[in-house]
């Protein structure tokens, strides 16, 4: 029996990351045109697993319901209040894709230990980028900065980083866990992305602060942060670009902001329009390059909210469990404040967010507690 136990679970974990390939895919250079399509067959993959492979009985805490169609209502009155048909197409598609993603409560760790191995070859190739300076290879910079085999390098960072935290959390062996995360984070550090190396710093912070004295993790913090500043000598730092702040994205947010409250437009402006209006005040981005000021944008006052209260609850959740899912979930949290992972979305990365949240508003039978 346990021999047939390992090969089944043996069998799961290769399925799982030919399905986690396909959703990294999804984000590389010379696939992204079909960015779309890819993530689609990424969750339709991921959607048959879950189903075809029995889940541990479990619950969801009543309170959730109710938050969950409170949250769904104030979506649907948005959409019906701007007529807004891209809007409607989007929630019928992240409603099932969040009842699908409850089944993924029960694989969370399979998931994250498989996109460890998945991303083990990533590191590489951005140290081969940059060592090299050779830019006329498959994949080169972007930008004029090192985004690894990714289309853009935040995107970059979102995976490097995760490679990182998921290593000090799943693997057991301390050496190789720090080793691993060394590996990951150094890598990230070249693709020169502000919000990745934040989130990151932040992330490993809560880590060392839950699980260890808090002196011996400033100090680790500290000794992290020299070695990524200082470990290649020549390194520009103007790379990091700090001289131009937040790129004019706080002008997007601001505008963002005075459109909502100052104009009124308590509902949003609807998915449809967003590009459009936000072109016609002189910007060239079709999107805030932040998930909650999208969500503002496009819907409106109370999603907006929801979606601020729903991140609150679940970091709060996972501080008093003293969850190990904390910095993993609060790196996505802040990532997706610089690039597009939502909550509901079909895509891996936004995947990964929504499962995360999910986890934590479950109770397994036979558990008093909540699953961590």
């Amino acid at each position: 029996m346990n021999v047939l136990s390992k090969d089944k679970t043996t069998v799961r974990s290769l399925i799982i990351m030919i399905i986690l390939t396909i959703g990294v895919a999804a984000y590389e250079i010379h696939l992204y045109d079909y960015y779309f399509i890819i993530s689609l067959i990424f969750f339709c993959f991921l959607s048959f697993f879950l189903l075809f492979n029995k889940s541990a009985s479990f619950y969801v805490k009543p309170i959730w319901l109710v938050f969950y169609l409170f949250y769904i209502v104030t979506y649907i009155t948005s959409i019906i209040y701007n007529l807004d048909f891209l809007g409607a197409g989007r929630l019928m598609v992240t409603i099932p894709a969040t009842i699908i993603f409850l089944l993924g409560v029960s694989y969370i760790d399979l998931i994250f230990k498989s996109l460890i191995i998945v991303l083990l070859p990533i590191p590489a190739i951005t140290f081969l980028i940059q060592f090299t300076n050779y830019i006329d290879m498959y994949w080169s910079f972007t930008l004029l900065r090192n985004s690894s085999i990714f289309f853009d390098p935040n995107f970059a960072s979102v995976f490097l980083g995760l490679g990182g935290l998921a290593s000090i959390v799943y693997i057991k062996n301390i050496k190789l866990s720090y080793l691993l995360f060394l590996y990951f984070s150094l890598a990230s550090f070249f693709t020169f992305s502000k919000a990745g190396i934040i989130a990151l710093l932040l992330s490993l912070t809560i880590y060392f602060v839950r699980r260890f004295n808090p002196i011996y993790s400033i100090v680790a913090i500290l000794g992290l942060t020299s070695v990524l500043f200082y470990v290649y000598f020549n390194i520009d730092l103007n790379m990091f670009r700090f001289e131009q702040g937040l790129n004019e994205r706080d002008n997007l947010w601001r505008f963002v902001v005075d459109n909502i409250f100052i104009n009124q437009n308590l509902f949003g402006v609807g998915v449809d329009e967003m590009g459009s209006v936000l072109i016609r005040n002189n910007f060239s981005n079709v999107s805030t390059h932040n998930y909650y000021f999208d969500t503002l944008l496009t819907y409106g006052l109370l999603p907006f909210f929801l979606n601020i209260i729903l991140v609150i609850s679940v970091l709060y959740s996972m501080f008093l469990k003293n969850s190990k899912y904390l910095p993993i979930f609060l790196f996505l949290v802040i990532q997706s404040n610089a690039v597009l992972i939502s909550f509901g979305g079909i895509s891996l990365l936004s995947a990964l967010l929504t499962i995360l949240a999910l986890k934590q508003m479950v109770v397994f039978k036979g558990s008093k507690k909540s699953y961590v």
